[in-house]
């Protein structure tokens, strides 16, 4: 890497693109029966669908993508985890994305969690 400029590693630094969102929301949302949602459902799933993929703090599509990202890893590993007294770190988010292509079963969780 030569030739790198502070104003690079500035513009770097600043960049809030998710790109494990990218990779995920598509996977997410191929699962969900939009016309089984209720107006309040539809709406947060909108905010996802049209949100551009970056994380600024002040993001709507970033916190709704998070919260539901998140409670899904819980419901996928909770019975695994069950009695482990001491959890460090939960699997890769990479790992899991795998684990929900590879596992249609993931499915019902995918959608149930849209409900929350």
């Amino acid at each position: 890497m030569n030739g790198i400029t502070p104003a690079d590693m500035m513009k770097l630094q600043n960049d809030y693109f998710n790109t494990t969102a990218e990779d995920v929301r598509p996977v997410l949302l191929h699962f969900v029966k939009e016309n089984e949602l209720s107006a309040g459902e539809k709406k947060y799933l909108d905010i996802v669908k049209n949100w551009d993929l970056m994380a600024s703090p002040d993001s709507k599509g970033q916190t709704a993508y998070s919260l539901w990202w998140l409670r899904l890893q819980e419901e996928i590993f909770r019975d695994e985890f069950a009695g482990i007294k001491y959890i460090t770190k939960m699997p890769d988010p990479q790992t899991v994305l795998e684990l929900i292509r590879k596992d249609t079963t993931s499915v019902f969780m995918i959608i149930s969690l849209l409900r929350v």
